[in-house]
């Protein structure tokens, strides 16, 4: 009832969260944070673990966040290397086929058991419906890497990454941000960086020039960008749009100079002009038409926001035909980079959905993906109330699906349940509140051991102060629930 009630009533709400959280990752770096901000408050507590077969098969590379502005003081002497792209690990195909064969056979197993009043039997079920979900989570996930896998190998079949190689040991670089490489106003060459801070540089280890000083270094940076380089136009662009290095802001200029970098697919160029049409900043109409191939550029190019916010314009069809399939692909690709503070969430969101896309039939289908995707900005506590809200539709529905609909004390999403739909609430999710108002509607009418129904009692039922998403009809009943496994559902709420 609750499912359907839901499902009625639920407003897709896509692309204003979508855009307000991508954007705010992809905002020019101009000023320098005063403080550090103070921790934030764990979003969801967990139950207790138990023991599971299940291995997240996904990769998760460390993530860190793209600048449009240029660190000048850093031009010379960089101190930190981007982080390398974490490759997909294929599944076993051998483990695949063990895993099908085992779930075939706990299904013939679980599928003749029927409803038990007794509690040691009920216990006993739902430790096989346990086995049996950990095998299908460990199987699904497998496939699901398996997937990443094949779109990240078809997408780099038709595209490649911007890299540079290195001079001196001579391994390639991907240029994700300004500080990629260390590049040299002297003669405009580059090392990485791991090679610029062991040599500790005093000269030039390419043409052997002196480095020049802070007031030449703005004259050398104007010569390379008239002879062509195109890290030198970005920066020099990056400085009359900011006013920075001497310069005076001049958009006219800055959108000029942002123009020839791009003419020479320079990725942080494209992503700067191209966020300049998303948003109309620069001096510049805003245009969804002509920022989307610019940041599809940069996003084949390897640019990890791009490719979060590509994937969005294909799914919300802004500057481009509507695309599920191509919005699916490049946030997976931005996923597989470790970009994953939009990806996750909207990944997540269209497994729970079953968007249709080329090649599904029916669509995506998974609660399972849909869990492990959403469970990352929920438990990075993002401040998206709709993930919070998605997951706890997810934990609901899978429950329903594993456990056939039994609420089995151990293996109760009830109690997470609420405590998402009512911090979604909090934070003004509508649909959450609404959930909240049915599910405690729904749950007060019973007791959640004996099963008596709140009609028949004199007295109304006590709600666990604790988790505030289980009724009783005495100590007695409470007690005993505690000892079944509420003690391992039970999260502060």
């Amino acid at each position: 009832f609750i499912l359907l009630t839901a499902r009625r009533r639920r407003r897709l709400t896509y692309s204003t969260n979508r855009t307000n959280i991508i954007l705010a990752d992809i905002k020019m770096k101009g000023k320098k944070k005063s403080s550090k901000k103070n921790k934030p408050k764990s979003a969801a507590p967990q139950t207790k673990e138990r023991a599971s077969a299940s291995g997240t098969c996904l990769p998760n590379p460390s993530s860190s966040l793209d600048n449009i502005e240029a660190n000048n003081d850093s031009v010379q002497n960089n101190d930190t290397a981007p982080p390398t792209q974490q490759a997909v690990v294929a599944p076993d195909p051998a483990r695949l086929e063990e895993l099908q064969k085992q779930i075939d056979a706990m299904k013939k197993i679980t599928s003749s058991l029927s409803l038990s009043r007794s509690h040691n039997e009920r216990a006993r079920q739902g430790k096989l419906f346990n086995e049996l979900a950990n095998k299908v989570e460990e199987y699904e996930l497998l496939l699901e890497a398996n997937r990443v896998e094949s779109v990240v190998c078809n997408h780099q079949k038709h595209h490649t990454f911007a890299k540079e190689e290195c001079p001196i040991c001579l391994e390639e670089t991907q240029i994700t941000d300004i500080d990629s490489m260390s590049h040299f106003l002297c003669c405009g060459g580059a090392t990485c960086i791991k090679c610029a801070q062991l040599k500790r540089l005093k000269n030039c280890p390419l043409c052997r020039e002196d480095f020049p000083t802070e007031i030449e270094a703005r004259q050398y940076k104007v010569k390379l960008a008239e002879r062509g380089v195109p890290w030198a136009q970005h920066e020099i662009a990056l400085g009359y749009f900011n006013g920075r290095e001497n310069s005076r802001i001049d958009e006219k200029l800055a959108i000029k100079w942002f123009e020839k970098a791009a003419k020479n697919r320079y990725p942080l160029a494209l992503k700067g002009l191209g966020l300049f049409y998303y948003m109309g900043e620069g001096g510049l109409s805003k245009s969804f038409t002509k920022a989307f191939p610019l940041l599809k550029d940069a996003a084949d190019l390897g640019d990890a926001h791009c490719q979060e916010l590509v994937g969005s314009m294909y799914f919300s069809g802004q500057g481009v035909t509507e695309d599920n399939s191509k919005g699916l692909e490049y946030f997976t690709l931005a996923y597989s980079q470790g970009q994953k503070k939009m990806s996750e969430f909207m990944l997540g969101q269209m497994f729970y959905d079953r968007v249709r896309v080329r090649g599904s039939a029916d669509g995506l289908k998974s609660f399972l993906i849909a869990k492990h995707y959403l469970e990352g900005p929920v438990g990075r506590n993002d401040g998206n109330n709709e993930a919070c809200y998605y997951l706890g539709m997810t934990l609901m529905k899978l429950a329903h699906e594993q456990y056939q609909g039994r609420n089995i004390p151990g293996y109760s999403t009830v109690p997470r349940t609420f405590f998402l739909m009512r911090k979604a609430a909090e934070e003004g999710n509508n649909n959450a509140t609404e959930m909240v108002t049915d599910m405690e509607e729904h749950y007060r009418a019973i007791c959640a051991t004996c099963g008596k129904n709140a009609k028949s009692l004199p007295e109304l039922l006590k709600r666990c102060n604790r988790c505030r998403g289980v009724w009783y009809c005495g100590k007695e009943c409470q007690k005993l629930h505690w000892r079944l496994g509420h003690k391992i559902d039970c999260v502060e709420s």
